[in-house]
């Protein structure tokens, strides 16, 4: 099967996918000049300016052909703002330009906050427990080097005790899998498991 910081990884890729569309769908949405499935760039003079026409204002139409004319550049806008929302980014290109925005862009930064959280949590996670046997040889080196601190001993030794680990490092590695087998497997499995592994054999 896939290790499961793949899965992890995979879960967090999506889960910022959709996210980002549903904000970039809900931003489309507030634009509010959809009529006859069309958007229009400027603002009549009784109604509010919405961030797409703030925006072709300030920098001009960035869609080909015009935004009035594909929804498809619109949505990539409004992703593109759900992005930068999200991983808090943030280059004030698209900003919200009335009441209903100005609403939905507080709501949306309110959840998205905790989404990135989760997000960045889960991949610090998943980078501290890439190598987890690698992490306890580091911490076991930390103990040590306290240890030989604490009780004075000479450096000859010291060298010795490090080398000594450095050495056996891959036997610990060895003890963690037989423990694994033993606690979690049944004597049907570990006699299968011990059958085909010789570094397993002394399980059973």
């Amino acid at each position: 099967g896939f290790p499961m910081f793949m899965v992890e990884c995979v879960k967090c890729v999506a889960i910022t996918l959709l996210v980002c569309h549903w904000m970039a769908s809900v931003w489309v949405i507030m634009e509010s000049r959809v009529r006859s499935s069309r958007f229009h760039l400027h603002s009549p003079d009784d109604v509010p300016m919405s961030w797409l026409s703030a925006l072709s204002g300030a920098k001009g139409d960035a869609c080909m052909p015009s935004a009035e004319e594909d929804f498809g550049c619109v949505y990539l806008l409004a992703y593109y703002w759900a992005v930068t929302t999200l991983t808090t980014v943030g280059y004030g290109d698209i900003t919200p330009q009335n009441k209903e925005e100005y609403g939905v862009a507080v709501v949306s930064m309110l959840l998205v906050g905790y989404t990135w959280a989760f997000i960045v949590g889960t991949v610090v996670s998943i980078l501290s427990n890439l190598d987890p046997a690698e992490e306890e040889y580091k911490r076991s080196l930390d103990d040590l080097g306290e240890l030989a601190k604490r009780r004075g001993l000479p450096n000859e030794l010291q060298v010795r005790l490090r080398s000594f680990m450095h050495e056996t490092r891959h036997f610990a590695q060895m003890n963690r899998q037989r423990a694994l087998v033993q606690r979690c497997l049944s004597a049907g499995l570990q006699r299968e498991i011990a059958d085909l592994s010789a570094e397993v054999r002394g399980v059973v």
